[in-house]
């Protein structure tokens, strides 16, 4: 694969540099919320008190529907774009801030509703429903900053600056948020699974 991208377009040795830059980066967030999971599951354990159990605020699942369909219509914009299908690309794009509109407004309720649940907690329990409001805010923070990546994918695409040949910030911004899903969804099956 090396040798092929040195004799790559432009548009295409980018692309294959971005992708591994985000690779590089998606690895280290890898470590870092797995490693969190990992702390939680063990305190949980250590601090399970009779009855103390972490439930999980239903607004959190019209979330994750937000987030998938960041995901989807952030996929059908890099197709859309990469065989210059504009409209389609917008639509895509138009998707994905519809689904970041569902999943921003349910995390905030399902944030309050968790640190809520945190303040009237004992002592003990505290570890573990502040432990998990870090993680949800943990990933929340990394949202925000996939919601930059989304606003500059944006501005980009009203001014026209994707084509079939220069779509590669499209299509990390994609690749950002379906990182995003996958570690949203092991966080809520652990949440779940670890009571």
């Amino acid at each position: 694969m090396l040798r092929q991208s040195l004799t790559m377009l432009p548009a295409q040795r980018k692309l294959y540099q971005a992708k591994l830059g985000m690779y590089l980066f998606l690895a280290g967030l890898v470590l870092i919320f797995f490693t969190a999971l990992l702390g939680y599951s063990v305190v949980r354990r250590i601090a399970s008190v009779p009855g103390a159990e972490l439930t999980l605020p239903s607004a959190f699942l019209p979330g994750l529907a937000g987030l998938v369909a960041i995901s989807g219509g952030l996929h059908w914009a890099v197709h859309a774009v990469h065989r210059e299908r504009v409209n389609d690309f917008r639509l895509g794009l138009a998707a994905a801030w519809l689904g970041a509109l569902v999943f921003f407004t349910s995390q905030v309720y399902g944030m309050e509703a968790l640190l809520e649940e945190h303040w009237r907690s004992s002592e003990r329990e505290i570890r573990v429903f502040g432990f998990a409001f870090f993680l949800a805010a943990l990933h929340a923070a990394h949202v925000v900053g996939g919601l930059g990546l989304l606003i500059w994918v944006t501005v980009q695409a009203i001014r026209g600056c994707y084509d079939h040949e220069y779509h590669w910030p499209v299509d990390i911004c994609g690749t950002y948020w379906h990182f995003l899903d996958v570690i949203w969804i092991v966080m809520l099956a652990t949440f779940w699974i670890v009571r």
